[in-house]
């Protein structure tokens, strides 16, 4: 079996295991790192645990979380808890931490920053704040939760090799006009989004070798693979998702609460 097979057919058990709900108690948790062992060079029967946390008596009012990982798995979820900035657990290969050192998360001029070679990275946020996401994966997966609780604004969420979710409640807060990018190279995209009532939206999904799946209620489909709600263009506040992959498939349930 090549490599793109066998990746392909990881990359499909995932969204299929994250479409059902699975992810939202996080990628580590439900598979373990040893999941994530599929062509990344890494060692994941031998691991170390990092855990990073912080709260904050006086919350800014939008903070960047900026990831950048070359092969592993990243969980983004959210709890109701207004001090807590961040709490990050990092799994990483021992062999890693013995070639490039531990991993370090850094707070600095609003943008919490963890770049690193190999984790399995779990990241729960709190509700003090507005969250802008930058997350960048070589080799892995991606999975963003937004819960009742979540506040957020722009969010780039781009693999290399490896499946992207996310699952959005209606009852998200909305920092301005956000826009969400989803996109990677070889893997699957799976979105499932409840739109808040009060804001319109537009999808727009694309796969170069792969198809597209979108089932629509209270949204119009404008052309091929794009969507909007009836009042995206009126609307007080707008949500614009882009989801894009180069090998594979394109999935997404859209509703209006």
């Amino acid at each position: 079996m090549s490599n793109y097979t066998r990746n392909k057919g990881v990359v499909l058990c995932i969204v299929a295991v994250i479409v059902a709900g699975a992810l939202t108690i996080g990628l580590l948790s439900y598979y373990g790192t040893n999941f994530f062992n599929w062509n990344t060079g890494y060692d994941w029967d031998n691991t170390v645990e990092y855990n990073f946390e912080r709260s904050e008596a006086s919350m800014p009012a939008v903070v960047t979380l900026d990831l950048d990982i070359d092969a592993g798995a990243v969980s983004i979820s959210f709890e109701n808890d207004s001090s807590l900035l961040y709490r990050i657990m990092a799994e990483t290969p021992n062999e890693t931490v013995q070639q490039h050192g531990a991993p370090v998360v850094t707070y600095e001029s609003g943008t919490i920053a963890l770049d690193y070679q190999a984790a399995g990275v779990n990241v729960t946020l709190g509700t003090g704040c507005t969250y802008i996401m930058q997350v960048d994966i070589g080799a892995g997966a991606v999975s963003l939760v937004l819960n009742e609780t979540a506040s957020i604004g722009d969010v780039t969420l781009k693999t290399s090799t490896g499946a992207i979710s996310l699952v959005m409640n209606p009852t998200v807060q909305l920092h301005q006009n956000p826009e969400f990018k989803l996109e990677t190279g070889i893997g699957a995209i799976a979105a499932v989004v409840d739109l808040p009532t009060a804001a319109g939206g537009r999808f727009s999904g694309s796969a170069s070798l792969g198809e597209v799946d979108v089932t629509a209620t209270g949204w119009n489909n404008i052309e091929g693979d794009v969507y909007e709600t009836p009042d995206f263009d009126t609307a007080e506040q707008s949500l614009t998702i882009t989801a894009s992959s180069g090998t594979g498939a394109v999935s997404a349930v859209l509703t209006v609460s």
